[in-house]
């Protein structure tokens, strides 16, 4: 809670609280923190995910103090009745995908359901999402610039791109851009 007040009086735009889960995530560790959430107060929009990969615990999240849902692994997923179900509840505007990516030869994304990185092509499910997080895993932390081609090679409208790691060079060139995405993740 302090970490939301203290980022409730700069007034910032979106507070996103992702809990890092991979394959060992268990229902008693989901319910454990959603009982923490529970208590939080903003006066700031929160988005939430990590661990939201069954429809049972999409209805555990009504109620709480969320206006967005974060999906990464479902992304990856043919079965796609999770973020159909978060949609029906939510609606569209609450869906947010999260891709964290690296661009080295080739353009790679991150599954964190199997823990590694594999071809983009696996993305199936990118379309049912209002706003894409796209994060640098490489520029994360570096002045380098973020890797702005990955909106190109991934087919994306900048518009509904939130771009994430390595911006600090990229606020610059925004202004530049033909068409800047929607925001970017300090």
């Amino acid at each position: 809670q302090n970490i939301i007040n203290h980022l409730d009086k700069y007034l910032i735009d979106d507070i996103t609280i992702i809990r890092p889960v991979r394959k060992n995530d268990s229902k008693s560790s989901f319910l454990r923190d959603i009982k923490e959430l529970r208590k939080l107060k903003s006066s700031t929009p929160i988005s939430f995910g990590g661990g939201i990969r069954e429809i049972n615990r999409l209805k555990l999240l009504e109620g709480l103090p969320f206006e967005r849902f974060v999906f990464s692994s479902l992304l990856f997923n043919e079965n796609s009745d999770v973020i159909y179900k978060a949609t029906e509840l939510f609606g569209k505007q609450a869906i947010v995908g999260l891709v964290p990516f690296k661009l080295d030869a080739e353009l790679s994304v991150f599954n964190s359901s199997i823990d590694k990185f594999i071809s983009p092509n696996q993305l199936l499910n990118l379309s049912l999402c209002d706003e894409i997080i796209l994060h640098d895993c490489i520029n994360e932390g570096n002045r380098s610039g973020f890797l702005n081609e990955v909106v190109k090679k991934l087919n994306l409208k900048p518009k509904s791109c939130v771009l994430s790691g390595g911006i600090s060079n990229l606020v610059n060139k925004i202004k530049k851009y033909p068409q800047p995405p929607k925001a970017v993740s300090i």
